[in-house]
């Protein structure tokens, strides 16, 4: 179902007006009908199934007819990913959402990018990504950090996926059943440097999985991580 992002609650039979941008949305590209079924997401779990009631030049009237409310699926990992191009950063972020992340980290690393992740340059994406999977929960975007001083320790285990090939053997994998804080972290297309390794085998919570791949796109190697440990 077209479902609109609004961080709103709304009530059965409410009239809800669309103006601007999202207006023009359904009125000229979409080429949205009067009777037609719409979603309404507000990022706290809550989906309003609606209908649209009245399409004018500069607004379109919206009926609200039910809610749904769904539970958030606490058992998806928490991501971390190392600075990427922008364009690679933002697939990222739509691939986070689809699955249904509920924290994302941007990291810097030695051969990640480093630029000024502007949440506000973002919200366009992640409002898109909202609506095109219908999520109806939020992503929490968290300020850009290094990696040498991020909080590992906050998780019971850290997932590094490595697909250099660079830095030794896969370790053996550990019990999902008895993991309840996860978080996969996911590096820069050029990989983690030899020091970076070190410092996350050093630590007790972290599993490093060596991809027998070729080297992969940073938002493919988070597919592949995200449907590792969740999905499968």
């Amino acid at each position: 179902m077209r479902a609109l992002f609004f961080n709103e609650k709304f009530v059965a039979d409410e009239k809800v007006l669309i103006e601007g941008r999202k207006h023009h949305h359904l009125r000229n590209v979409i080429r949205a009908k009067e009777g037609e079924s719409l979603l309404l997401l507000n990022g706290e779990g809550r989906s309003f199934i609606c209908k649209i009631a009245e399409i004018k030049n500069k607004e379109t009237v919206l009926t609200v007819i039910s809610e749904e409310i769904q539970k958030r699926n606490l058992k998806i990992p928490h991501v971390a990913v190392c600075l990427t191009k922008k364009d690679s950063f933002e697939e990222c972020l739509r691939i986070a959402i689809e699955v249904g992340c509920e924290k994302i980290f941007p990291l810097t690393s030695q051969y990640s990018q480093n630029y000024e992740v502007k949440e506000t340059r973002l919200e366009r994406v992640l409002e898109s990504a909202y609506e095109q999977s219908n999520n109806p929960y939020t992503l929490d975007l968290y300020p850009l950090q290094s990696i040498e001083r991020f909080s590992f320790d906050l998780y019971d285990e850290v997932i590094l996926y490595d697909s250099t090939g660079n830095h030794g053997k896969t370790q053996e994998n550990r019990e999902k059943s008895k993991v309840r804080k996860r978080l996969i972290l996911i590096g820069p297309e050029g990989g983690f440097s030899q020091k970076e390794v070190e410092k996350m085998n050093s630590l007790k919570n972290c599993k490093i999985i060596h991809l027998r791949t070729n080297i992969l796109r940073t938002p493919t190697a988070l597919s592949f991580a995200l449907g590792q440990q969740y999905l499968f």
